[in-house]
């Protein structure tokens, strides 16, 4: 995997919470683009063109999903997404095939984006791919620190870019887990139950220890449809 010693392992569910999600709720590519500042006008449309297998490890050679944005100003772009918790010099070495592959296919304009678990991790993909002469892959990369702080931000927020932020950052700023689990469990209740349920079960995997213990206390209170699906729902996946 050629990932780097210093690097720490992120949970699984790390994966399997933001890989399903974004091929889900294809418009949080577009928001994740934004927060890279790589995107120009508001997304009016996103269509999921391919999502992750279930049960599978992520594959290096394939976008764990792959989405057309469409833009308000009449632009299209095809995103191709990878989650990732460490560096693999596969994937860099894969992802000019991948995107060729979807230019091919789908005629657009094709981006890569990358979902990290660290910054450092998104500053090394960043660096972008050297393929010849004159020629240079860009790579759009995003880390915790480039998503909002769900208790801090005023937002606009919607349920999915909740679930994605509190997936990659971990946790809010220091002293402010109470309100950062009352918004997280307040868009979970947006979901159907058994998704808010699959998603609450792998955020619990991904938080700080405090605020994976307010969760849990929060889920025990059964005051939302989703608190009583945990426990029995099943790992989070594309429907």
């Amino acid at each position: 995997m050629n990932a780097d010693p210093e690097e720490e392992p992120m949970p699984p569910a790390f994966y399997d919470v933001l890989a399903p999600l974004i091929a889900d709720e294809p418009h949080t590519a577009g928001w994740m683009l934004g927060l890279a500042g790589a995107r120009s006008a508001p997304v009016a449309g996103a269509v999921t063109l391919l999502r992750p297998g279930w049960p599978r490890w992520p594959d290096p050679h394939d976008a764990d999903a792959q989405v057309r944005l469409e833009f308000a100003d009449g632009t299209a772009r095809i995103a191709v997404c990878k989650v990732l918790s460490a560096w693999n010099e596969q994937i860099r070495y894969s992802l000019p095939a991948i995107m060729g592959f979807a230019f091919e296919e789908h005629r657009l304009p094709v981006c890569a984006l990358l979902v990290c678990g660290s910054d450092a991790l998104a500053d090394r993909y960043r660096a972008g791919v050297d393929v010849g002469p004159d020629s240079f892959m860009a790579v759009t990369a995003v880390g915790p620190a480039g998503f909002p702080d769900l208790a801090t931000c005023a937002g606009p927020w919607s349920a999915p870019t909740a679930v994605a932020a509190a997936a990659v950052r971990r946790g809010p700023a220091a002293g402010m887990e109470e309100p950062f689990v009352a918004a997280l469990d307040r868009w979970l209740g947006a979901f159907e139950p058994e998704r808010a349920a699959a998603y609450a079960e792998g955020l619990l995997g991904l938080l700080d220890a405090g605020s994976a213990r307010l969760l849990r206390e929060v889920a025990g209170s059964g005051a939302r449809p989703y608190h009583a699906a945990m426990g029995a729902a099943p790992a989070v996946k594309g429907s």
